[in-house]
Formats: structure tokens, C-alpha cells, sequence
């Protein structure tokens, strides 16, 4: 082999071995930032802005009330007797709250 040749096939070599470096130092970056997506931390981020914004806002709050409500009207009587509160219909429904009852609506 020549003199061109041997510094062709070192060129070669050294601009391989520079590839190699730089896919494991992106793997190892690679590696890091997926690890960091499994923290805590990043899984609170990551429900803080769905329940925040979008369709999942609305429906988190839509869905919070009426279980509120639900709950309410399973725990409630009707007012003047211990009868359980209808589930249908016009419901009339009072909930104790401290020394007082309220209207298992005024939850919402």
C-alpha cells in the first residue's frame, strides 16, 4: 500500500472512531432525558398541564361536580324525614353540613 493509502485508511479510522463517540454520547443523552420523563416530578408536570388545559380540563371539572352531587344526593334525606333522597324527578334532597343542613345542589 502507498503513502496515500495508509493515511486514507488512518483518515477513515479516525473519522469512524469520531461516529462512534458521537452516537454514544447521544445515546447517553438519549438515555438521560427518558429517564428524567420518569421522575416524579415530570408526571405531576405532565397532569398538572392536562387537567389544566384542553377537553381534559372541562370533563375533569364537569365529572368532579356531578360525582360531588351524587355523593350528596346518596347521603342526603328528604327534608322534614329520614327518607332517602329520590334519584329521579324533582328531588328535593338535604345533606347535613356542621350544625345545619343545606340543598345537596349547593355542593356545586
Amino acid at each position: 500500500m502507498n503513502s496515500n493509502g495508509v493515511k486514507n485508511d488512518i483518515r477513515a479510522r479516525e473519522q469512524s472512531s469520531d461516529s462512534n463517540e458521537e452516537n454514544t454520547n447521544e445515546t447517553t443523552v438519549h438515555n438521560r432525558q427518558v429517564a428524567s420523563l420518569r421522575s416524579k416530578k415530570a408526571l405531576w408536570a405532565y397532569l398538572i398541564l392536562c387537567f389544566s388545559t384542553g377537553p381534559t380540563s372541562s370533563m375533569a371539572f364537569n365529572y368532579v361536580s356531578a360525582a360531588i352531587q351524587s355523593a350528596a344526593n346518596s347521603v342526603g334525606h328528604q327534608p322534614g324525614s329520614d327518607k332517602p333522597c329520590a334519584r329521579r324527578g324533582n328531588i328535593k334532597c338535604m345533606v347535613k353540613f356542621g350544625a345545619s343542613e343545606i340543598d345537596y345542589v349547593s355542593y356545586v
